[in-house]
């Protein structure tokens, strides 16, 4: 893991760096605030930071600060000649996180950097599960709404189209009870990443609930729309799971497809329709994509 350290002091840069080389540590250095602040920028995958508070042409707290407001997940452990409550409440109230007295105690700082690697392990994964589906690693409801709320307004904006589908995996409950819920974890996992690998970089994939999914298509025709549609259900249908060497697991969609109107006041109605789409589908008897749109 990457740390940096940020030290006008020469005789405690060299010090860190060995000790933190000792420990398995990439370590970078800076002299002054300036000079971390651009290695910050050209690491962007840096979290870890041991910052001296007083440091030329930019102080450990501003820099802190700068860090901050680009990466919020970053850990910062001050280290610092001043002592007392005071000092410490100060460093902690601009987004330090840990303070630490000079002389340095290497089995303090050992210690320290352990919990900050925790926190920041912690803290990337919520971010991740409030953003993802922890089983299939795609959008999860809260996201894939709300990037469809955001393809709304602007599509409202620029009098631009937006489509979105709606798909439900056909008989999934008996898959479920013929093959265990394992298989059937691995079904919606291999169901998304064969959706994935046909989509474009902006068109926004979610889990709605259980098997169901919402596909967002930004600035798409229904014509258009209708291809993707077919295409995802076709790939579905010819592209079984692999359960072992002998047998494969073949399954299929019911894909509602619909398209933004004049006549919708919200997303809400756009979600009612493709839903219904899909339960159009399914009545149709299932493998199939049905359109219902406005007059």
């Amino acid at each position: 893991m990457k740390v940096l350290v940020a030290d006008d002091d020469i005789v405690i840069q060299s010090l860190l760096k060995n000790i933190l080389t000792d420990w398995n540590y990439h370590v970078l250095l800076a002299k002054d605030g300036l000079q971390a602040l651009q290695l910050a920028e050209d690491n962007p995958d840096l979290q870890l930071f041991i910052v001296d508070w007083s440091m030329p042409w930019l102080d450990g707290l501003a820099f802190c600060q700068k860090v901050k407001k680009r990466d919020r997940f970053a850990y910062f452990i001050m280290i610092s000649g001043r002592s007392g409550t005071d000092n410490l409440v100060a460093a902690m109230d601009q987004g330090v996180d840990d303070f630490i007295v000079k002389p340095l105690v290497a089995e303090e700082l050992r210690v320290r950097l352990r919990v900050g690697k925790k926190i920041i392990e912690q803290e990337r994964r919520l971010s991740y599960l409030a953003q993802y589906d922890e089983l299939t690693g795609i959008w999860n409801r809260r996201m894939v709404l709300q990037w469809l709320q955001n393809e709304w307004i602007r599509s409202q904006r620029e009098k631009t189209c937006l489509s979105i589908l709606f798909i439900d995996l056909d008989h999934f409950k008996q898959i479920n009870d013929v093959y265990g819920h394992l298989v059937g974890d691995e079904v919606l996992r291999h169901f998304c990443t064969t959706v994935s690998q046909q989509l474009r970089p902006y068109d926004y994939f979610g889990r709605y609930g259980g098997e169901e999914f919402i596909l967002v298509l930004p600035n798409t025709e229904i014509q258009g729309a209708d291809v993707v549609a077919e295409r995802i259900r076709k790939v579905v249908q010819e592209n079984p799971l692999k359960l072992d060497a002998q047998r494969k697991l073949s399954y299929t969609v019911s894909i509602g497809l619909t398209v933004k109107s004049a006549e919708d006041t919200d997303v809400k109605s756009l979600i009612q329709r493709a839903d219904a789409a899909t339960y159009q589908a399914k009545q149709q008897g299932r493998n199939r994509v049905a359109t219902l749109i406005t007059e």
